[in-house]
């Protein structure tokens, strides 16, 4: 591209858009908020090729005309110039106000995105964190089972179903799907800790404890999981142990 008026928006496009450009698969067809700021070079150019459209229509009027008439045209060029940007702002303006008032609450973009996107079992697990997150537990047990039936060894589903249950006070429906989660997905050390404490509270104090140390080889300064493997080792009577634990907890978040 020779001419810099026109080099300009074209590089901006490439320029912003390429940090965020890769060859590496993502789990999304598409990002559209990668878009953003790359289309602002290419209003600019929508925008000066409507100027430069108008200048050569104005001249081809501009022909066997009076000054008068010359000079009428191009304000009539400048009016409409400046009507389509203040056009094309205020429907911007009004659209992104519409839009905004999709992402007041984590609950309602995420229905809004299953609008757009009924079959996708992440928008599904999504939806039902959200109710979760707001204990509208069956509304979100819901919406786990959907995704589930959409992608039957989604491991993350399964961790929201086990702890949607939990908070439903059934504990043998989380232990069935923290199960699942640990087929899937071995070393996810949260679901370890789940496991250990509901075990734990059925009275099996050795698998518990089994459980707390995965937990805990993945991730050692979990002072939460140091807690409730010296509470279980304690139970042992593994006392040396079990003080042992409990001082790293307090060391870690006194």
């Amino acid at each position: 591209i020779r001419n810099h008026t026109w080099s300009y928006p074209l590089l901006w496009f490439f320029v912003i858009l390429a940090p965020t450009s890769s060859f590496v698969p993502v789990a999304d067809l598409a990002f559209e908020h990668r878009l953003y700021l790359p289309l602002a070079g290419i209003i600019a150019l929508v925008l000066l090729l409507g100027y430069l459209l108008l200048g050569w229509v104005t001249k081809l009027l501009e022909v066997d005309l009076s000054a008068t008439t010359t000079g009428m045209f191009h304000r009539l060029q400048r009016f409409l110039t400046l009507g389509f940007v203040a056009f094309v702002i205020v429907s911007f303006t009004v659209l992104t106000v519409l839009r905004n008032s999709d992402y007041r609450d984590e609950v309602t973009i995420w229905q809004k995105t299953l609008e757009q996107a009924p079959h996708n079992p992440r928008v599904h697990l999504n939806l039902g964190n959200a109710l979760l997150h707001r204990e509208r537990i069956d509304e979100a047990i819901r919406y786990y089972q959907r995704a589930v039936k959409l992608k039957p060894d989604y491991a993350k589903v399964y961790y929201g179903l086990g702890n949607a249950f939990l908070q439903r006070r059934e504990p043998e429906k989380a232990l069935d799907n923290f199960n699942v989660v640990l087929k899937l997905w071995p070393n996810n050390a949260s679901v370890h800790n789940q496991v250990g404490l509901i075990i734990y509270h059925k009275g099996n104090v050795d698998q518990a404890v089994f459980h707390f140390r995965r937990s805990l080889k993945i991730e050692p300064d979990n002072h939460l999981v140091h807690h409730n493997l010296a509470i279980a080792l304690a139970k042992q009577d593994k006392l040396d142990e079990a003080i042992g634990h409990m001082k790293q907890a307090i060391q870690i978040e006194p």
